[in-house]
């Protein structure tokens, strides 16, 4: 994948994704490839490292998760993505 495809499907601007993949990569967790074809792209690759950390991010969600449909139940879980998604409509409306 791309920095720009990771912008567009995370939403976030290329400057934070450009930031994010600079400290993925000073950690190690994160290879860059220039591309042939388009010198100017690069594709990103975890490292073995960086795909162990996405497993163990991945697992801990997955249990938060769990522990919050325990928790709130899924009327609730349902409630507060409800929730969330009208914050976040009510962010993007709001001039920066």
């Amino acid at each position: 994948m791309t920095a720009t495809e990771v912008g567009t499907h995370s939403t976030m601007h290329k400057t934070k994704v450009s930031r994010a993949v600079f400290a993925l990569e000073e950690r190690r967790w994160l290879k860059r490839t220039q591309d042939e074809d388009d010198r100017r792209a690069e594709h990103l690759e975890l490292t073995a490292a960086g795909a162990k950390a996405y497993r163990d991010l991945t697992r801990l969600a997955r249990d938060y998760s769990a522990e919050l449909v325990e928790l709130v139940g899924q009327e609730g879980l349902l409630a507060l993505s409800s929730g969330l998604t009208a914050v976040e409509k009510a962010m993007a409306k709001k001039p920066r």
